[in-house]
């Protein structure tokens, strides 16, 4: 008993340390970045201070160049809208030749079966009706002749009248694909205009930026703004990851409370859709919370082949990592549950956040709409999980990787150096 009193106390003892130290590297993290939010504004009021005056102008410059950006993401967003129409429009025509193809064919098929019942009775019947036959134009001249009509079988005439309803079918079709080729044309024209406004859009935002780029005073109030807007980032991701547990609890609240009705409901038809309305919440609230799966050995590049050019800290509290490859596959670097997706600005494009354990998750930045993973989704290591040339005004080569100390409840804690995990 002493002995297994010894053993139970040596296990606490463990466990406590365990935990203490987990908790100061946390706290560590935390102050670490803490101390880097600090060095950044410290960094910012300094620039602003050396500028002076010609920083309103610049800082002017700066929004302009923003809402440029702006508005060639819209632009961007409205071209793929009309790629998207346009193809779906080309299916739709597609399909309607094909169903002009078969309505031809059964036209043909029908026309044969008539012609050999109206040479039949050509040959049985008097020469009168041969020669009223004989004067009809086509067969709806013989439809709206009641006195010949009423010299057909029953089945013949059913045979005549599918084959006018077919043709009317048929021109209907036709007059549907003019149109839908008349509105192809229009979108046409109207992806043109907005091309030409895109580039025209880009040229500005390329002057202005160079200009900008041109002065040490431009160099200077980029290199504020991008440290503003860094901040912003981070706040952005730091938000989304506190929302994932507010949606959570939400959705269980919301789950108990369609329970809770369902057992009070006064048919059984109120009382099944309660059920399958806490079902539904309960499924995704099982999606948000999937279990972590096990870890393998080791990480992986995001990118193949990337070149590191701004390391933890030199800007913010990611790395910036290129390839020679634009547009380039994301991939993930460990297994994980993808715990963020959302769209954080033009200027940065799409993010994704993977949680990996109880205390890490990945982020990566400047994806393409849409990625190709959602929040509850699990990724194996090396999955595909969007494309870079998110952002405009990020390369599209580029990307903005960041690593995040979480709490076992996979909350935000702090971001931290990746060099621990990718090895640079």
């Amino acid at each position: 008993m002493l002995r297994l009193c010894l053993v139970l106390a040596c296990f606490i003892v463990f466990a406590f340390a365990q935990e203490s130290s987990l908790q100061k590297q946390l706290e560590g993290e935390l102050a670490d970045y803490q101390g880097l939010l600090e060095e950044r504004a410290s960094e910012i009021n300094s620039i602003e201070e050396t500028l002076g005056e010609t920083a309103s102008r610049l800082n002017q410059q700066i929004s302009e160049r923003d809402t440029l950006s702006e508005d060639l993401s819209q632009l961007s967003n409205q071209r793929k809208e009309l790629e998207a129409s346009i193809s779906e429009l080309e299916t739709q025509l597609s399909q309607t030749e094909a169903d002009i193809a078969s309505l031809q064919e059964e036209i043909s098929q029908l026309k044969v079966r008539v012609e050999g019942i109206l040479i039949n009775m050509y040959k049985q019947r008097s020469s009168s009706f041969a020669s009223a036959v004989s004067q009809a134009q086509d067969f709806h001249d013989l439809q709206v002749n009641n006195y010949y009509l009423s010299l057909l079988a029953e089945q013949d005439l059913a045979l005549i009248v599918q084959l006018d309803n077919k043709a009317k079918d048929l021109a209907e079709l036709q007059q549907d694909q003019s149109q839908q080729i008349a509105s192809l044309d229009s979108k046409t024209s109207e992806l043109s205009q907005n091309e030409a406004s895109l580039i025209a859009k880009q040229e500005e935002l390329e002057s202005v930026i160079s200009e900008l780029e041109s002065s040490q005073e431009g160099q200077l109030a980029l290199r504020a703004n991008l440290l503003q807007e860094q901040s912003k980032l981070e706040s952005n991701i730091a938000e989304a990851m506190a929302q994932l547990e507010q949606e959570k609890e939400r959705l269980r609240k919301e789950a108990e409370e369609k329970r809770r009705q369902a057992e009070a409901a006064n048919s059984e038809e109120e009382r099944q859709e309660l059920i399958a309305e806490a079902e539904i919440a309960e499924t995704r609230l099982a999606a948000l919370g999937a279990p972590l799966p096990p870890l393998s050995s080791g990480y992986i590049y995001p990118i193949d082949s990337p070149t590191l050019i701004s390391r933890y800290g030199d800007i913010g509290s990611g790395v910036i990592l290129t390839t020679d490859l634009a547009g380039a596959a994301v991939k993930s670097i460990n297994k994980g549950v993808v715990r963020e997706m959302s769209f954080l600005s033009a200027n940065d494009g799409y993010s994704v956040t993977i949680q990996h354990s109880d205390a890490l998750s990945s982020s990566y930045v400047n994806l393409q709409a849409t990625p190709l993973v959602d929040v509850g989704d699990v990724v194996e290591q090396g999955q595909i999980i969007g494309y870079l040339g998110g952002g405009t005004l990020t390369p599209p080569n580029a990307l903005r990787f960041y690593m995040i100390k979480t709490k076992s409840d996979g909350s935000f804690v702090a971001f931290t150096d990746p060099a621990g995990q990718l090895g640079f």
